[in-house]
């Protein structure tokens, strides 16, 4: 995992968190806010269950769902013109 972002605090302060008590150790002092879902089983595995926003991964490219969705409706409003 990187150190953080260069010459970036306020947004090194947003994305990484101390480690709560409850996860092992051996993930390190720090975590990465990710931006997902996810539960911290009893045998000290995380289990993710989804994303926190409407972002996607398509073939490597991050996509915000609803801007696809207005693409979309924009391509078809113009189409009919």
């Amino acid at each position: 995992m990187a150190q953080g972002y260069l010459n970036r605090p306020e947004l090194n302060a947003y994305r990484f968190i101390e480690r709560p008590h409850e996860v092992p150790e051996s993930a390190g002092p720090r975590l990465y806010r990710t931006g997902d879902w996810g539960y911290l089983l009893s045998s000290g595995l995380l289990e993710i269950c989804g994303r926190c926003d409407s972002m996607v991964k398509i073939r490597g490219y991050s996509i915000e769902t609803q801007v696809g969705c207005v693409c979309i409706i924009m391509y078809l409003f113009f189409r009919l013109f």
